[in-house]
């Protein structure tokens, strides 16, 4: 018993950032589900608001078609890391479109816009809640 005390905050420690990650990777597929896929083109690189003058701060500006006021919109993306290392202007790009009560909601169509973190965190997770309960049972084994 006390050794399930004292594990028990290690496997909490665990099923968090599981739970978490689970959570976003939900709201990740139905995004993907819902969401459909519009092709852009990269107009413009512009300066972003991060100081140093990496990949990270040069944001694209992308020129693509919205269906419903059936005209051309401008999306300054902000993953310009994603995309000013793979891309250049005139290139076309996908995007994931999806209107929502809030507006419009753009991400690039890659999984770590999709999906965030999300997996990340299930696996983290995964491998301390699994560490925790493996040495859990080999105490009451050995005990």
């Amino acid at each position: 018993m006390i050794i399930i005390l004292i594990m028990s905050p290690f496997i909490v420690i665990g099923l968090i950032p599981l739970l978490v990650g689970l959570h976003y990777y939900n709201e990740g597929k139905k995004y993907a589900s819902e969401s459909k896929i519009i092709e852009g083109e990269i107009v413009d690189i512009v300066k972003g608001v991060k100081v140093l003058d990496s990949p990270q701060s040069w944001c694209p500006v992308i020129k693509y078609w919205d269906e419903r006021s059936n005209s051309y919109l401008l999306y300054k993306s902000s993953t310009g890391h994603t995309l000013k290392s793979k891309y250049t202007i005139g290139n076309k790009i996908e995007l994931r479109h999806l209107y929502t009560d809030k507006g419009v909601d753009i991400r690039a169509n890659t999984p770590m816009d999709v999906y965030g973190l999300s997996r990340q965190f299930m696996v983290v997770g995964a491998i301390i809640t699994s560490i925790s309960v493996i040495i859990m049972i080999a105490f009451l084994i050995i005990l």
